[in-house]
């Protein structure tokens, strides 16, 4: 009986520890592909524990600690860094006034949580990828100050979670579609 006791202890202390390991592995690996993104675009203040850092956010997520908030708000860096996709448990993100110029990526759709996305103010061209519109929970999408052109879709009208859409100042004009002005009252 003894011996069973020591074996189902030992059992659970090794499960529990394998537990704590994995998510701190995705906490660190969260931190290190920040780390990455700050060395890439030489930007200052990175703290090895990146949920202490400022333009940061953690909370935990079916118990592990993730990052759920990074604002790389002017930092000076010219282009989105593509790992970002890395961080999976990402709902809000502001890339807003930088030197950001081409077309706006297409890979913030894989991020499946992604709630808010601000790229203001930066010198994006082209129209509105249409893979927005796979990001199932966007409740906010600021587009505005940046080069953009043509028509806002009608099918930004069926996405149930997006609450607002922010697309002034576009150099070459942005224009809402009927439904778009209907729905968020541009």
């Amino acid at each position: 009986m003894k011996h069973l006791f020591w074996s189902l202890a030992l059992f659970f202390c090794f499960n529990h520890s394998i537990a704590i390991v994995r998510a701190t592995n995705k906490l660190t690996r969260d931190c290190e592909i920040l780390k990455g993104i700050y060395d890439s675009y030489k930007i200052k203040n990175f703290e090895s524990n990146c949920c202490d850092m400022e333009n940061v956010d953690c909370e935990s997520i079916n118990s592990e600690t993730r990052m759920t908030r990074l604002d790389l708000s002017y930092t000076n860096i010219s282009e989105i860094p593509k790992n970002i996709v890395n961080l999976d448990e990402l709902k809000k993100i502001n890339f807003s006034g930088n030197n950001l110029n081409g077309e706006i990526p297409s890979f913030f759709s894989q991020l499946p949580h992604l709630e808010e996305l601000n790229l203001s103010k930066n010198k994006f061209y082209g129209q509105i990828p249409k893979s927005f519109l796979d990001i199932k929970n966007l409740a906010l999408l600021d587009i505005s100050d940046n080069r953009l052109f043509g028509i806002i879709p009608s099918d930004f009208c069926d996405m149930e979670t997006l609450k607002i859409i922010k697309y002034h100042n576009n150099m070459n004009s942005v224009y809402p579609s009927t439904c778009i002005r209907e729905k968020f009252g541009l």
